[in-house]
């Protein structure tokens, strides 16, 4: 069964899409640092050092242009690092940005934002819990705000001793998950905040990222020394690392089904790994590093971010033909 689906994957992806490489769009002037699809795939939004965020849908019989702008999102004073979308919505957008606020967005209501939070730093991370009641917001100070959506308000703050990198809740939200400096994975209970259990060595260098599978099975950490880690989510244990990459890998995202992982680095390839082996499936060729992967909820599309010659531009592979 397993080479059966990695058969069929490799197939669809050498020749059955439109583009190898997959086919940009020029979106924002500066470095696009995050990309998100909404609950139901309909849109994408994405953030940039150009202080805009900005909303698509996906046109796929469009023979040039696939993605296609509809809002942009412009109150925002300072760099924006990281977007999300509530949990379950196709609607609701957060933002966090340098500019020291979070601000919410209802993609029905036009390009004003509905809410702003303003917060104690320049905000460089962020994660919306899974019932949809909380936001984290995590700023250049490694202090970390915790934003109840149903009053706008910062109800709690955590001060970090370590530099901390992405943040984000497990699928029942009673665990919330760090990643370090140290190349560890800090584990919390929530609400109490207190460690749930010791540190998670994950990485020999700075541990940069981590990304949820969407069945709640696993989870992913990216890592300085160019590995990914690929872990339980109940039982925190590392079921295997992967290492097709040769530069630190900063950006991952798992396929609808839980069964492929797009990793990327300052590589000049997005690699696309089988879970359950850690097998190379494909290989994307870009022509510089990539910023921000996000496979579409429920279908092998793979939307990606580059810099070099590809800052701005946003691209999609899995198209078909």
């Amino acid at each position: 069964m397993s080479q059966s689906y990695v058969g069929k994957a490799r197939h669809f992806f050498a020749n059955e899409v439109r583009d190898s490489k997959g086919i940009p769009k020029s979106c924002h002037r500066g470095k696009v640092h995050c990309v998100k699809w909404n609950h139901s795939g309909s849109r994408l939004a994405s953030v940039s050092t150009d202080a805009i965020a900005a909303l698509y849908s996906v046109r796929s019989s469009s023979e040039t242009a696939p993605l296609q702008k509809e809002l942009e999102f412009t109150e925002h004073s300072d760099i924006i690092d990281q977007c999300r979308w509530k949990p379950e919505s196709d609607k609701l957008l957060a933002t966090a940005s340098r500019d020291s606020t979070v601000k919410l967005w209802d993609a029905r209501s036009g390009s004003k934002s509905i809410r702003t939070i303003k917060t104690s730093g320049e905000n460089i991370n962020l994660a919306w819990s899974p019932n949809g009641n909380e936001i984290a917001v995590g700023n250049n100070n490694d202090v970390i705000s915790f934003i109840d959506t149903r009053k706008f308000e910062v109800v709690n703050q955590k001060k970090n001793e370590i530099l901390v990198n992405e943040i984000e809740w497990n699928h029942s939200g009673d665990l919330f998950l760090l990643t370090t400096g140290d190349g560890f994975v800090t584990v919390l209970d929530y609400p109490s905040l207190e460690e749930s259990v010791s540190p998670l060595r994950a990485h020999t260098g700075c541990t940069f990222c981590i990304e949820f599978d969407s069945k709640g099975r696993y989870f992913a950490t990216g890592g300085a020394d160019a590995l990914v880690g690929l872990w339980h989510a109940t039982e925190l244990i590392c079921l295997r690392t992967i290492g097709h990459a040769e530069w630190p890998v900063r950006a991952m995202s798992f396929s609808f089904d839980g069964r492929l992982l797009a990793t990327a680095s300052e590589d000049t390839y997005i690699c696309i790994n089988f879970v359950d082996t850690g097998e190379l499936v494909h290989k994307i060729d870009t022509s510089d590093g990539t910023t921000a992967v996000a496979w579409h909820p429920n279908q092998l599309l793979l939307a990606f971010s580059g810099e070099g010659a590809a800052t701005g531009m946003i691209s999609l592979f899995g198209i078909p033909k």
